[in-house]
């Protein structure tokens, strides 16, 4: 408990933001589910998950992405919103936290950008 109380305290000297709440839990844990407006999908459709597992101190995030949770991309996590390639080079979700439990932002993908609107289903 000490060597934590340590790093915080350092990270927070450094003027570095400090992403976990008080009992260690990052602010993007959980499970967000929502829609991308105006994409087509045959495959996925337009329902997507987030789903947030760890956030390491870095901002460096594990979890998955789509209609069936099945891709893992790179992620990042910042102090309000969450950064990650999905699939291929030609794709890229940019999500800002705009309440407690809402996240919007915008999927490019190729020369389109897509609207999404996702809310938290499960901490």
């Amino acid at each position: 408990m000490f060597r934590v109380a340590m790093t915080l305290s350092l990270l927070v000297a450094l003027g570095l933001p400090v992403l976990a709440f008080a009992d260690g839990q990052n602010w993007a844990i959980g499970k967000w589910e929502g829609d991308i407006n105006g994409m087509r999908s045959r495959k996925y459709g337009t329902h997507r998950v987030l789903t947030i597992t760890s956030v390491a101190p870095d901002g460096a995030a594990k979890g998955s992405w789509a209609s069936d949770e099945t891709l893992h991309p790179p992620m990042h996590v910042d102090a309000d919103s969450i950064h990650f390639a999905p699939g291929n080079a030609l794709s890229r979700v940019d999500l800002k936290k705009t309440g407690a439990d809402e996240l919007t932002g915008t999927m490019v993908y190729g020369d389109k950008t897509y609207q999404i609107r996702l809310k938290r289903s499960a901490p």
